[in-house]
């Protein structure tokens, strides 16, 4: 877990699989993706970031604010298939310049 004054990041847990899905339901939030998702695709979705951490180290962290309450998500995925993985250029990057990370760049932006 990564965290500031006002939030955390954090690799999903199942205590974040309702909240993971509610924004995916609303036709609103979810119109630049289609339309909403149903429970299942979101479920779905949720599972693969899981994954994606298990295989390859980086995925997508849930975002909470320091009571606890889901925020959304952010983070980088990894681009198979590309000669050079930007995704973990820009962690790495990152890491060796404090203040510029995801977390603070994340709490700058709230």
């Amino acid at each position: 877990m990564l965290s500031t004054a006002r939030l955390m990041l954090m690799p999903w847990e199942e205590r974040h699989l309702k909240a993971f899905a509610a924004p995916y339901a609303d036709p609103e939030v979810a119109a630049d993706l289609g339309g909403p998702l149903t429970r299942e695709a979101s479920d779905a979705k949720f599972d693969r970031y899981i994954e994606a951490a298990k295989r390859h180290g980086v995925s997508r962290w849930g975002l909470e604010d320091q009571g606890g309450a889901f925020l959304g998500y952010c983070a980088v995925m990894l681009r198979l298939g590309l000669r050079r993985d930007a995704s973990r250029d820009f962690i790495e990057r990152n890491e060796r310049d404090p203040g510029r990370g995801l977390v603070c760049v994340a709490d700058r932006s709230r």
